[in-house]
């Protein structure tokens, strides 16, 4: 039984996955073919970064109030409902621009939501032994629709429209909302104050204000989590670090391969060479398959380190090679799916389960809050110098993470498993 939950949940959600790389192709091309503005694109892509900075921690802290499974099985309808809504208003003629907009906020709020309930669901579905590999698992079935999302997403796109794709989207959101309220749930200790509640006779702005504090109390707790233990703490600190450097190295070899289109390079060769994230994507995930129960020992972590220093110092040493960018991509995005993949079990082992979404999601907050950071500051440099001084800024921020990944231990693990909780 739990086999199939785990096996109905991971298809499910690699279902909806690929769905959303539809929408994430469709969503932004209906939106230049109503507008034709660059300007518009990019403010469209600054919200969804906005978005998942500013909701991951209330989302979190619900997460851990409230049922998960059913939050989670709202979040999916609502996103559903919003999906649809938009080839619904340009089937009846009334869809504009605002209406984009309006859906891509909430569309990424409800996203954010149902990610804070995501990472809780899977040490309720497999063991402690497991939950490595079925991580990997999981990340590989992403990693399939990173791949081959935005393909097949140009693809129905070129013949029916952008419209009609989000209707496809929605079905499979559909599909997970029913994958998990099949799932068998388990319940878990509901965090919260005793502020909340303790006034109900009170005006119902003191019930509010009283809600809040306790929210905010919950949050901090999460946070605290983070600080208080090692392995929390550098796990979050390389994930900063890595991603002010990977968006940003992105960025700029975006900049550079379009720039050389310009200068008379096919554009489907720039289109290749950027299809290096979903390939290392994916081999990284299978390899995380194979590794993922080494997590305990400190010699994966190091090796993910490693490979992102060796992306760094190609891009270093051959800025203008095309076949460096791709590589660089490459072994990019491999290093970084299997150290999600480790850091992904690490937390949820090493975490009460009553303190999971609001932790899980704070760490998200914290790398995603570097993301922006990096792609400015890579494409301002790369519009004055290449890639080369973007690659010396993302090596020494490397050398920084490496410093960290090497000194990764994991001991509040171990200490939780010995105590009998890791299941």
């Amino acid at each position: 039984m739990r086999r199939r939950a785990w096996l109905m949940f991971a298809l499910s959600q690699s279902l909806s996955a690929m769905g959303s790389q539809w929408t994430n192709f469709a969503l932004p091309w209906l939106l230049l073919q109503r507008t034709g503005s660059g300007a518009q694109l990019g403010a469209a892509f600054a919200l969804e970064t906005v978005v998942y900075v500013l909701a991951p921690i209330p989302a979190g802290v619900w997460m851990d109030r409230r049922n998960r499974r059913r939050s989670m099985v709202t979040a999916d309808l609502l996103r559903a409902l919003c999906v649809v809504s938009i080839p619904a208003a340009a089937a009846c003629g009334v869809l504009t621009t605002a209406w984009l907009y309006v859906a891509l906020i909430l569309m990424n709020v409800l996203s954010a939501w149902f990610d804070a309930g995501y990472g809780t669901v899977m040490p309720q579905l497999v063991s402690a032994q497991s939950l490595a590999s079925a991580n990997a698992w999981l990340q590989a079935g992403q990693a399939v629709a990173l791949l081959t999302g935005p393909v097949v997403g140009s693809l129905w796109v070129s013949l029916f429209g952008p419209a009609p794709v989000m209707a496809l989207d929605a079905a499979t959101y559909l599909t997970s909302a029913a994958a998990l309220a099949w799932l068998p749930e388990k319940s878990h200790k509901r965090g919260g104050t005793a502020d909340e509640g303790s006034v109900p006779d009170a005006a119902w702005g003191a019930r509010l204000a009283a809600a809040m504090r306790g929210a905010v109390r919950d949050a901090a707790e999460g946070m605290r989590v983070i600080r208080q233990q090692p392995l929390l703490r550098k796990l979050s600190i390389t994930a900063a670090l890595v991603n002010i450097w990977s968006d940003g190295v992105y960025t700029a070899a975006f900049y550079v391969l379009q720039r050389a289109t310009r200068e008379g390079m096919a554009a489907g060769i720039a289109g290749v060479v950027l299809t290096g994230v979903g390939m290392g994507a994916l081999v990284g995930s299978l390899v995380a398959v194979r590794c993922g129960r080494y997590w305990r020992q400190r010699w994966p972590w190091r090796a993910c380190g490693l490979l992102l220093l060796l992306s760094t110092l190609a891009l270093l040493a051959f800025p203008a090679a095309t076949w460096a960018i791709g590589g660089a991509l490459v072994l990019e995005s491999l290093a970084i799916e299997v150290w999600n993949t480790l850091a992904t079990t690490a937390r949820q082992l090493a975490v009460p389960d009553e303190l999971l979404a609001r932790t899980m999601t704070f760490s998200r907050t914290l790398a995603w809050a570097a993301r922006p950071v990096g792609s400015a500051g890579a494409g301002a440099l790369a519009q004055t110098g290449g890639l080369r001084p973007v690659a010396s800024v993302a090596t020494l921020l490397q050398l920084l993470a490496l410093v960290v990944c090497w000194r990764i231990d994991t001991p509040a693990v171990h200490m939780m498993e010995r105590a009998g909780t890791g299941e």
